[in-house]
């Protein structure tokens, strides 16, 4: 099980998610940290690279963005596809 983490970049992006769905998020993070580097746990999650990052889908709308730093998985933007297809392009 690797360390997660979220920025404060990460936070901004979730404050307007309701109490619920936020703990949703949270769990799903837990999720990513218990299996990151073993594929064959990461169904369900739709873990995959793109543009130098990893990526992990919390549902068919919406996407959390992480990169490993320090060991430790760091959780830095959550957006729709179309604002992550944005972001990767930076």
């Amino acid at each position: 099980m690797k360390d997660a983490y979220v920025t404060s970049a990460f936070e901004r992006c979730i404050k307007s998610v309701p109490g619920e769905r936020r703990a949703e998020i949270v769990e799903i993070i837990k999720r990513v940290a218990e299996c990151y580097g073993r594929p064959h746990l990461h169904q369900g999650l739709g873990i995959r690279k793109i543009s130098g990052v990893m990526e992990c889908r919390d549902s068919l709308g919406n996407r959390l963005l992480f990169d490993e730093e320090g060991g430790a998985l760091r959780f830095f933007f959550y957006g729709n596809h179309d604002e992550v297809k944005r972001r990767s392009r930076c």
